[in-house]
């Protein structure tokens, strides 16, 4: 994995330079912290906190819950995987068009609490046919968790400093993919196979995230009407 992510990363830092380097400016710092000092960009992090804090949860889970509560063999259960993965796919795509379509927040805040209440869902499957329901909307409406959130950024950051704030948001998100799976790892007893606090948790940080975004879609409406009016002329 490591050695994939250094290839594609040689290929696109290239590709994503945009012109020269001006030697005369200074360099753009790493962090901003008067940025905290802005309830939207705050709310903005700590929303994508709790929606990271939850996303990996399934996606590291669903083998393991297959095999214990489905007798599904170690092939079937990492199949699903597959599905959930394909699904994802289908659901980013889907999503993207659905922001040029008809703006970022709309499909952005449906997916997020759409990815929470499907995990909750999870509680009630006893089934490798609900199973695979699960994996592939869980999958399909969570892709919209990693496409969109930067479309929201500039609505947020001044041009100057967006790329160092999508630095520090990258930052956040970062360390709530670490810490997310190991603490739902600490919720599951699988002597018991109880895998019930989990998915609560999961759902629960995922439904939390997506109700900051409409607290989000609210402090920016100002900037979204204003950019769409823009747009217009």
């Amino acid at each position: 994995m490591g050695f994939i992510a250094l290839g594609v990363t040689v290929i696109a830092i290239p590709l994503l330079r945009t012109g020269k380097i001006d030697k005369g400016k200074p360099p753009r710092p790493l962090a901003e912290v008067g940025a905290f000092r802005e309830l939207p960009f705050v709310v903005y992090n700590v929303g994508g906190f709790l929606k990271f804090l939850g996303y990996l949860i399934p996606f590291v889970y669903i083998p393991i819950y297959a095999q214990a509560h489905l007798d599904c063999s170690t092939s079937q259960a990492f199949d699903l995987l597959a599905y959930a993965n394909a699904a994802s796919l289908v659901g980013r795509l889907l999503a993207a068009w659905a922001a040029y379509k008809v703006g970022v927040m709309l499909p952005w805040t449906v997916c997020a609490f759409a990815s929470g209440i499907v995990c909750l869902g999870w509680l009630a499957v006893r089934s490798l046919g609900g199973m695979i329901a699960f994996v592939v909307l869980y999958g399909f409406f969570s892709g919209a968790l990693i496409g969109l959130p930067n479309a929201v950024l500039p609505y947020i950051s001044p041009p100057r400093v967006l790329g160092t704030r999508m630095g520090m948001t990258f930052g956040f998100v970062a360390v709530a993919l670490l810490i997310g799976s190991p603490i739902a790892g600490l919720l599951v007893d699988l002597r018991q196979g109880d895998f019930v606090r989990l998915q609560v948790f999961s759902g629960s940080v995922l439904l939390g995230g997506a109700s900051l975004q409409i607290l989000l879609w609210w402090l920016i409406r100002d900037k979204i009407a204003a950019t769409t009016a823009a747009d217009k002329k």
